[in-house]
Parts: structure tokens; sequence; C-alpha cells
């Protein structure tokens, strides 16, 4: 189960990549680290780690610590809300990163909805005069459920990038 568990997360924190890495969002080195390691703690709960173990110092700082637990608690339902203290704590640029990289990361994890690796990879064209990505999906299988989700997940992308998120109809044996 814990290896089954850790080939999800690590397919979730790819797909993460693929949707921002070399694409128009332009985000710095250390946005990317933060956004994969937010990908890598998403689902490290179903682990069962002790706080003790996943809080432990290390050689990331206090604040990419904060910053990077606020992307992992934010890629799921309620967006970054000031009233909380842990997002209430960060300055307005580390506030701006969590929003930013939660919505990638939802909707990366919207991709793996059922988390069957259904979808294999993935890519996004941005237009930004359209106010849109378009991602293209490749995968075997029913993928409408994780196309709903990544629907039901966007308003956070939306919201901090200004732009809709669509998906390209499947190619033939895509």
């Amino acid at each position: 189960m814990i290896v089954g568990a850790l080939v999800v997360v690590l397919f979730v924190a790819s797909l993460a990549l693929a949707l921002a890495v070399g694409r128009d969002l332009h985000l710095a080195p250390d946005e990317l680290d933060d956004l994969k390691l937010g990908a890598e703690l998403h689902d490290i709960g179903k682990l069962a780690i002790p706080d003790a173990i996943l809080l432990k110092p290390g050689p990331l700082t206090p604040e990419e610590r904060a910053i990077v637990a606020n992307i992992a608690r934010y890629h799921r339902k309620g967006p970054p809300d000031a009233s909380h203290p842990g997002y209430r704590e960060l300055h307005k640029e580390a506030r701006g990163k969590v929003r930013g990289l939660s919505g990638i990361l939802r909707i990366a994890d919207a991709l793996d909805r059922e988390h069957k690796q259904k979808i294999e990879s993935a890519r996004a064209a941005m237009d930004r005069a359209a106010g849109r990505v378009t991602l293209f999906l490749r995968g075997e299988g029913d993928r409408e459920l994780e196309e709903w989700a990544v629907r039901a997940k966007g308003s956070l992308w939306r919201d901090e990038y200004d732009l809709d998120v669509e998906i390209a109809k499947a190619e033939v044996g895509a």
C-alpha cells in the first residue's frame, strides 16, 4: 500500500510539473521546486507519517516549509483564506505563490482523480489573448471523471492566472 501511494504521489508531481515547466507562466526555479514539493506531499497523510517526522527541520527554511505546507493544504477544497493562521502569516509574495501553485496542483490532482493513472502525460498550451490554457492529455480508458474534476477544480487557477482551463478532444489512440 505504501508503494502504491508513493507511485500516485510521484505521478501527480510529474503532472504538476508538466503543466508548469516551459510554459507561459514563467515560474521561477524556486517556484518550480515549491510546486514539486507540494505535489510530492499532497497525499502524504495517506501514509500516516507522524508530524514529528514531517515537520522535522531540514534543508528548507521555515518560510519555505510554510509555503510548501500551504500548497499541500490548499490544493484540495477551499481556497487560501487570510483568516487561516498559517496562510495569514506569510508575506504577500509568498501568499501569491501559494495561490498560484495550489491552483496548478489542483489541476494536476484532478487529472488523477481515481488514482488509476489514466492520464499518462499532459501538455499545456496557453493562449493569453483568448484567456485560456488547453490541456492535451494522453492516456488509456475513459477519463470523463478526470475531465469533470479539472473543470470543477479550475476556479483557483482561473482566479490566479485569469485563464480558463479547457481539455482538447482526445485524439484517436490517445
